[in-house]
């Protein structure tokens, strides 16, 4: 016998149609899936389509209808912009598109601001490309700013070019990180295009070599050993080898104070840390006789550093076998009383 192979999809992928006001149009989708899904519409122009069923399961056909309205003024809170507009029609992992083609008009320069993320004294090359998607020729101005805790750090200022149909430019600015902080930053490009002016934004960030411990396990189970998971966060952009922490109890919340425990801990998982991921690292905590809350430190090594914190943890009883047995004598003796009182109304 020969394998079977199920496959999944949606034929065709996608339609195209030209954007008009008015236009009526219907498409065909031939979903195949394993599972009956819902089918979800998806996109801006969404409310203008309805489907002939709500669900597919096994081979199904959908009927899509598309009726776009009469006026521009019905599409006021629609974000309707020049070029591809997509509606996507999805059951699942299927997805099927339609593609409606927004002309450009006469006077239309778009912009794409990118900013990379580097380490503390490395230079951002920042670029801004400008494109001439209209149908006449444009003189373009361009002006950059870096701004850093909502103030601006630097300005940069591009020269005035001409750009014909269909042409793109590209403004380079080097932004200097030697003397700023490490964070968060965010990048504004003002692009004018004869008295029309578009405002685009990106970010970066300035690394700096460090690991964030961004979370952590909140509340443990006491009597025996317990998963703890620790989150941490690169603030550096290269990888990092052998991550992982050390975690002590170093003392116990009381009526009279804090008073130390007995030496009692772990060590995490190892593992690596791409440039600015996320990942857990996780143990197991012993909490035989201990209870209520308790003060941990914990000590995450990356490259021969460590970061440290101290934290507050609860340690919550653990629910014995035999308080689960009565919580279910209480709840059947309850529904057998409720199950008489019904018996002799109804009898």
């Amino acid at each position: 016998m020969g394998n079977v192979l199920a496959v999944e999809g949606v034929s065709p992928g996608s339609y195209s149609v030209d954007f008009e006001l008015g236009l009526e149009r219907e498409f065909i989708f031939d979903f195949v899936l394993d599972d009956k899904q819902d089918l979800v519409i998806e996109g801006d122009l969404r409310d203008y389509v309805q489907l002939s069923r709500d669900y597919v399961w096994g081979e199904n056909r959908v009927v899509v209808r598309l009726k776009l309205p009469q006026d521009f003024s019905e599409l006021s809170e629609v974000n309707l912009y020049p070029g591809v507009n997509n509606i996507w029609i999805v059951a699942g992992n299927a997805r099927g598109v339609i593609k409606i083609l927004v002309p450009y008009p006469d006077k239309y320069v778009d912009a794409k601001l990118a900013a990379p993320n580097v380490n503390v004294g490395k230079d951002v090359n920042i670029n801004l490309k400008v494109s001439n998607f209209g149908r006449v020729d444009a003189v373009v101005d361009a002006r950059v700013e870096v701004v850093f805790d909502g103030e601006v750090a630097q300005e940069f200022e591009g020269e005035e070019i001409f750009l014909g149909v269909s042409e793109i430019y590209d403004y380079d600015f080097v932004f200097n990180s030697f003397n700023y902080s490490a964070g968060d930053y965010s990048v504004r490009a003002f692009v004018d295009s004869g008295g029309e002016e578009k405002i685009v934004e990106d970010g970066f960030r300035l690394g700096k070599k460090a690991v964030l411990i961004s979370n952590y396990t909140r509340e443990i189970k006491s009597g025996g050993l317990g998963k703890f998971e620790i989150e941490v966060e690169s603030l550096w952009d290269e990888d990092m080898e052998e991550v992982y922490a050390e975690v002590r109890v170093i003392g116990r919340q009381s009526d009279d104070g804090v008073s130390l425990e007995r030496d009692v801990g772990f060590d995490s998982s190892i593992v690596s840390l791409g440039a600015w991921e996320k990942k857990r690292l996780v143990g197991y905590f012993d909490s035989e006789e201990i209870e209520g809350e308790i003060m941990l430190s914990i000590d995450v090594y990356f490259d021969g550093e460590v970061e440290s914190e101290v934290v507050r943890v609860d340690v919550v009883k653990k629910i014995g076998w035999w308080i689960w047995g009565l919580s279910g004598l209480v709840l059947v003796f309850l529904g057998l009383g409720v199950w008489r009182k019904i018996s002799r109304f109804l009898y």
